[in-house]
């Protein structure tokens, strides 16, 4: 599984599979950085959950039922921090792993790693990384992130020379910021990481991506994606960063039970019935939209190009699409 298959394999509908095709385990909503955009920690944003690290017991309870599925399962350990900070990381990304139907991976801002954290990331069975990145030029990079852009270059730098037959799969995002370029941060990047991501940038308190008007449509997150905190609360969507909308409790309930609990169906059903309004945090939301994607094959750089509202992707092609 590739990395763009990782994050868009989604699709607008209204079925509810028997299991989500993406389950979100955050490790901590802790993070060392307090970029002045971030949604968490950025500059203004008034705090709403407690700050805390998942426990043993509940993350590994939740690899022991997923590794029990009988269908494949993307799984991400990140949230709302920096998964670094969490003392047991690399056990946790390790039995994750280890299980054979599980695709495990996670987004760093890249910080904290070092060699030898890199080095036992390579002994993990991992399937991707992603690095949030933004921009190439060393000054705006700190002036956003208040942190040095060198030092994760060289750590990304490293992982991609070090992997073995491109595993993990490793992809960078960075927001489009209005001052930022990204035409350098393709050229900088594209030859030595799988994927591209840049992200549209949205203000603190924004949930909206679309820059034209669409006809609006039950949201696909709600058919396809669990996210569960480090508390083991299940929330609604990713979008859910201060846990308003609590579907279940594990281990108390399994993730199958959540996924199919009164409280999420009671949702779903909502907005098959078109009233979104109902729920506020999806009256202003419009990440229903990013299924609807545009796909073109830029030739003078040899790049597969996907649209959405909410980022553009761009991935190397070793040729190009056939023309039928």
């Amino acid at each position: 599984m590739n990395l763009s298959d990782i994050f868009r394999f989604f699709s607008p509908k209204k079925e509810v599979a028997a299991y989500p095709k993406t389950v979100i385990i955050e490790t901590t909503n802790s993070c060392n950085l307090r970029c002045k955009m971030c949604h968490v920690w950025g500059e203004g944003v008034t705090k709403k959950r407690p700050v805390g690290f998942m426990k043993e017991e509940i993350w590994e309870k939740a690899f022991e039922e997923l590794s029990q599925w009988d269908e494949h399962v993307s799984v991400a350990l990140h949230g709302a921090g920096e998964p670094m900070l969490h003392k047991d990381l690399l056990k946790i990304l390790s039995f994750a792993s280890s299980k054979k139907n599980l695709s495990v991976g996670f987004l760093s801002n890249g910080t904290l790693w070092t060699r030898d954290f890199t080095k036992a990331i390579l002994d993990t069975a991992i399937a991707w990384v992603g690095f949030s990145v933004d921009g190439a030029d060393s000054e705006k990079y700190r002036k956003y992130r208040g942190s040095d852009l060198r030092k994760v270059e060289e750590t990304i730098e490293y992982l991609a020379a070090s992997r073995k037959n491109s595993r993990p799969s490793i992809f960078l995002n960075m927001v489009a910021l209005p001052d930022l370029d990204s035409e350098q941060y393709i050229a900088r990047w594209i030859d030595t990481v799988d994927e591209i991501k840049i992200s549209k940038y949205r203000p603190v308190g924004h949930r909206d991506f679309l820059t034209r008007k669409r006809k609006r449509i039950p949201c696909y997150l709600l058919n396809e994606m669990l996210v569960v905190t480090w508390e083991g609360q299940a929330v609604l969507c990713c979008e859910d960063i201060w846990a308003e909308n609590i579907t279940g409790a594990f281990p108390r309930q399994s993730l199958k039970e959540i996924w199919h609990s009164p409280e999420f169906n009671r949702i779903r059903t909502l907005h098959n019935k078109g009233d979104f309004s109902a729920i506020p945090i999806c009256a202003t939301c419009d990440s229903w939209s990013n299924p609807f994607t545009d796909e073109e094959f830029d030739e003078a750089r040899n790049l597969k190009i996907i649209r959405s509202a909410a980022q553009t992707c761009y991935l190397k092609t070793k040729t190009a699409p056939h023309q039928g």
